[in-house]
């Protein structure tokens, strides 16, 4: 069995061209999640419950930043806050490039004892699919 790091993931913004958003913390990104419906009823075979996929749902995508106020990247990010942009996502060791529009927010922290970090998330807009 083998074994990949997942540290090298990368994460891209379209700012006229795609750039890569520097300093990214953890990634948690799931792009094919569905509404899971229950349809138990009286009457399920076994006393089991019953399931049926439903909706896909709009993927979120959190993640943290170790904050350069002089970054050209962090700067557009901020000025973008809100706003719908265009963002693409490639696991490490990955082929894939996922390419999706996201709606962004950015919320920073700044803890006494700390880096001034942020937390970006983007939930995908338009109903799209990553592609």
């Amino acid at each position: 069995m083998s074994k990949t790091a997942a540290k090298g993931a990368i994460l891209q913004v379209k700012n006229v061209t795609w750039q890569t958003i520097p300093q990214v913390g953890d990634i948690n990104f799931d792009p094919f999640a569905v509404d899971r419906i229950d349809v138990t009823t009286q009457d399920s075979p076994n006393n089991t419950e019953e399931k049926i996929v439903g909706i896909k749902k709009a993927a979120n995508l959190s993640f943290p930043i170790v904050w350069d106020d002089s970054n050209a990247v962090h700067a557009f990010l901020l000025a973008s806050n809100g706003t719908v942009q265009s963002f693409a996502y490639q696991g490490a060791g990955a082929v894939s490039l996922y390419k999706f529009n996201a709606i962004m927010e950015v919320m920073f922290e700044n803890q006494v004892k700390g880096a001034k970090k942020a937390t970006l998330t983007l939930e995908l807009s338009d109903g799209n699919t990553p592609t």
